[in-house]
């Protein structure tokens, strides 16, 4: 639509051009003076030098300006969206598009050469009202809008978390919402009153309406202003349109279409969704209504699905993208270049073992699962996948205390990390023997479930399926692979609690992004107690530490937090609660017409790329 507005409107400013324009040395009217012509009795200044042929030459008519080219940027998405809506995410593509559409009250942009978190939605930080960081008023800035002009102000947000928290709707992240970064009181008891039988009115929940243009938020326990400002800078705090989610509402209020299509969605971030062809384009145009639109230099931005890596690289050699992860074959190619990035997620995969299968008892023998523990060679296989051996479970990137100290520099000083990262052929064959002595089996065939989209998953489940086969000798073990659409393989997993026989082995990974700045929290999915297990984790000393820091009064307590964590961690390893494998790492290229505001890729930030510049 923009390239062919520019179109027309070049070709509006050259008519223009043409029809006011000719030789202005004869465009007087005829029969009256030409007012170029000099004046009875002077030398006309416009003819030549007696003597010489040479005639005056006409001057050329103005080029017209070439009206430069939309910004777009153009990315490629390997994966179809299936929701906007900001509170329910599937895959990573509905965060693409919600990254785009969405806003905070907190963002992390580009501020002074770095990615600063700051007030976006928000006029400014959160103010502690009593001191004693329990009670925090948050003041809607005058700027924030929808992308229709209509302000926001505190019934929008008062409306929002309400709905976040609705009972009825009981959305998968309304609890997340609930106790995340902080606990808001009587928030987590509010969306799960159904389930626990307790009521729990609204005005005991700990949101308010301090005026037009503030709302106050109560915490369980207190709370830093940093940590709050990350609570309400994540996708899960982004606020609804009213008039649009009451009209997307069911009757009996327990569903909602809000987001599922571009006529159910509406924008509050930098960019509008104006087209969204499912499987094929997303096409997004600049929000003139954005907060921060002063940041934004694109014109718009294009999604276009190419799910096969090596088309991508073809497309991104032909410049018809401008962003692409790397594969092996493309960190072959692109290894050097210094437009690559080396991006550490907060994910960390490992190996589940689903050890209630009745079909397969081996599956709870101790002495079976230290044997794939002990024979899993995690250097050699990230190698291959470009990813970092795993010491153990909580990612690298989490930071244990204030001044920047990781958890792995505690685990390290703390002298548990299994040496070789855990792979001890010999020991493994031990155990393996072991414990086919003890379940009286003298061949074993086992099947691995993993996501097939996923390729990490696929590069662990087909070495393991090699490599253990070598290791414990192909006439006793056997290993067939499982591999299902990613939304198939987490449905499978998640069963285990209603069929026990769900599946036998699985690829599996976490990321808590809330756990960065609080390792113990990557800790909280292996618990026995957490609603949305993948596999049926049961270690009695890692719930009792989780239980011990998750008490109000040591919810600020680092100290205590990271010890359990590091204790919680060393019960999983030696009681293999599950695999640890790797931590994920992925490399990423950007072509070079794409400025970046940081000029790099950036740990906060990242790329940054929806604050970039293109150069023309």
């Amino acid at each position: 639509m923009r390239r062919a507005l520019a179109l027309i409107l070049a070709l509006v400013m050259t008519m223009a051009l043409v029809s006011c324009g000719g030789d202005k040395t004869t465009g007087s009217t005829p029969g009256t003076p030409d007012k170029s012509t000099t004046t009875p009795g002077t030398p006309d200044k416009s003819t030549t030098t007696p003597g010489t042929s040479e005639k005056p030459s006409d001057p050329k008519p103005t080029e017209p300006e070439k009206p430069a080219e939309p910004k777009i940027l153009k990315l490629a998405v390997d994966d179809s969206a299936s929701n906007a809506h900001p509170i329910i995410s599937s895959t990573g593509s509905d965060g693409g598009i919600q990254g785009k559409i969405c806003e905070q009250l907190y963002g992390t942009i580009p501020v002074n050469g770095k990615g600063s978190l700051v007030p976006v939605l928000a006029a400014g930080d959160p103010v502690d009202v009593n001191g004693d960081g329990t009670v925090w008023n948050i003041a809607i800035s005058p700027d924030a809008k929808w992308e229709n002009g209509e302000s926001m102000n505190a019934d929008t947000f008062i409306y929002s978390f309400q709905k976040f928290l609705d009972p009825k709707l009981l959305f998968a992240s309304g609890a997340t919402f609930a106790t995340n970064y902080i606990e808001i009181l009587n928030g987590k008891a509010y969306v799960t009153q159904a389930a626990t039988g307790v009521p729990v009115a609204w005005e005991e929940v700990g949101i308010k309406k301090v005026d037009e243009m503030t709302i106050q938020i109560i915490t369980a326990a207190p709370y830093t202003v940093d940590l709050v400002k990350r609570h309400f800078s994540q996708s899960y705090t982004t606020p609804f349109y009213q008039p649009l989610f009451d009209q997307c509402l069911s009757a009996d209020g327990t569903t909602t279409t809000y987001g599922s299509s571009l006529d159910k969605l509406i924008s509050c971030g930098p960019f509008k969704l104006t087209n969204w062809t499912v499987g094929a384009i997303r096409e997004y145009v600049k929000n003139e209504y954005y907060v921060r639109a002063d940041l934004i230099k694109l014109d718009g931005v294009t999604e276009t699905v190419v799910k096969d890596a090596g088309t991508q690289m073809q497309m991104f050699e032909a410049g018809e993208l401008d962003h692409m992860p790397l594969t092996a074959a493309g960190l072959e190619k692109y290894g050097d270049d210094p437009r690559v990035a080396a991006i550490t997620s907060s994910y960390t995969r490992m190996i589940d073992i689903c050890d209630s299968n009745t079909e397969k008892p081996i599956l709870a023998n101790m002495n079976f699962k230290k044997a794939l523990f002990y024979g899993t060679d995690r250097v050699t296989l990230c190698k291959v996948s470009g990813d970092s051996p795993a010491t153990g479970f909580v990612n690298p990137m989490f930071i244990a205390y204030t001044d920047g100290t990781s958890f792995r520099q505690l685990a390290k000083e703390a002298g548990y990390e299994p040496a070789n990262y855990g792979y001890d052929p010999e020991l493994a064959k031990q155990y393996f023997d072991k414990a086919m002595q003890e379940e009286g089996l003298t061949t074993l065939e086992l099947s691995m479930l993993y996501s097939a989209s996923v390729p990490d998953q696929v590069c662990i489940a087909e070495f393991v399926q090699e490599s253990w086969s070598k290791l414990f000798g192909a006439d006793r073990f056997k290993l067939t692979l499982n591999p299902q659409p990613s939304k198939t393989a987490l449905t499978i997993k998640k069963s285990h609690k209603t069929n026990p026989n769900a599946y036998e082995l699985t690829v599996a990974d976490w990321g808590v992004s809330a756990a960065q700045y609080d390792p113990i929290k990557s800790l909280y999915v292996y618990t026995s107690t957490y609603a949305s297990t993948n596999a049926p984790y049961h270690n009695d000393t890692l719930d009792a530490l989780i239980a011990e820091a998750y008490l109000p009064e040591n919810r600020n307590n680092l100290e205590l937090r990271a010890a359990n964590a590091l204790k919680a961690e060393q019960s999983m390893l030696e009681e293999v609660t599950a695999i640890p494998i790797m931590y994920n790492s992925y490399y990423e290229i950007v072509s070079s017409r794409v400025l970046l505001p940081l000029g790099k890729y950036d740990s906060s930030l990242g790329w940054g790329l929806l604050y970039c510049d293109i150069a023309q």
